[in-house]
């Protein structure tokens, strides 16, 4: 969707995808601790300035899992789902984004 993305991704590498998929697990899992989340959340945008990331660039990658959960589940991404789905990932990229614009000497 964003080649110029790919740039953000080490080649060859599987760990940032593994991570993403595992921080996606604990925050879908964890859904109903949200707020005591928040925090980790947050710390995770922070992290991601390092790697040059631009608050424009989660829309595209809602759009790039969007399109990639409808793929593998087909007719179980029903419209409730896609729609509790977008609420749940504009709640996370809201608590990143504001992570990003936090800017703190501790960042690791």
């Amino acid at each position: 969707m964003s080649p110029e993305l790919r740039a953000l991704f080490p080649p060859h590498q599987e760990l940032p995808v593994a991570k993403v998929s595992d921080t996606l697990n604990t925050v879908i899992t964890s859904l109903s601790q949200l707020d005591a989340l928040g925090f980790i959340i947050r710390d995770l945008g922070r992290r991601h300035q390092r790697f040059n990331v631009q608050p424009h660039q989660f829309a595209l990658l809602k759009q790039a899992l969007t399109q990639v959960l409808a793929r593998r589940l087909g007719s179980g991404f029903t419209p409730a789902l896609a729609q509790a789905w977008s609420q749940m990932y504009d709640e996370i990229a809201a608590l990143m984004l504001d992570g990003m614009t936090q800017h703190t000497e501790f960042t690791t």
